[in-house]
């Protein structure tokens, strides 16, 4: 007598959907979970259940997904020094090279709106890192736009010229003038 095949996780079911969805290989897709890829098989066949919370915590992040899509509540995660600003920052560039700009933009959107209640402080690194920050919002939600679509990249290069009068960074100050008045033409 044959055992009936196991169901995967809700997790598991998740991440086939979103391999399939986003093109991926199963190996391409645990290469950048940094897992085994017959641990991703299991997990989407039923063979290994995903129900570590950690674990899922991780992969949402790396995913840049709501852990709510992996069956966790979420994690409410407000970076805190403008190393982890630019870490994310550089993930949401990165994600401009294999193109996943749609994940790239709400990764991007998140960060600028999370850190921007946030930031209480004139800390000169932290708004640097904030202005990065707003710069990659603007290039990227600027990218595909319509022109009746112009005023949120706009909004974020404003605001990057805001800090960058701040803290006095001319360099700043001047990608903010030049991709408003891109935008703007």
């Amino acid at each position: 007598m044959q055992q009936p095949r196991p169901n995967p996780s809700f997790a598991g079911q998740f991440l086939k959907n979103y391999r399939n969805a986003h093109k991926l290989t199963q190996e391409q897709l645990a290469a950048e979970l940094s897992i085994e890829p017959r641990a991703l098989r299991g997990y989407e066949n039923g063979e290994r259940q995903l129900n570590n919370v950690n674990e899922l915590r991780r992969i949402a992040e790396i995913l840049d997904i709501e852990p709510e899509l992996l069956g966790i509540a979420p994690l409410i995660y407000v970076p805190k020094t403008p190393e982890e600003i630019d870490a994310i920052v550089g993930r949401a560039w990165s994600l401009l090279d294999e193109p996943r700009v749609i994940e790239a933009r709400n990764l991007v959107e998140k960060l600028v709106r999370n850190a921007s209640r946030e930031i209480t402080t004139e800390d000169p690194a932290l708004l640097k890192a904030l202005a990065h920050a707003h710069h990659a919002a603007g290039y990227i939600t600027g990218l595909g736009t319509k022109s009746k679509e112009i005023a949120l990249p706009t909004h974020y290069y404003h605001e990057l010229e805001d800090i960058a009068r701040i803290i006095a960074d001319d360099t700043l100050l001047s990608i903010a003038l030049t991709y408003q008045g891109d935008m703007l033409r």
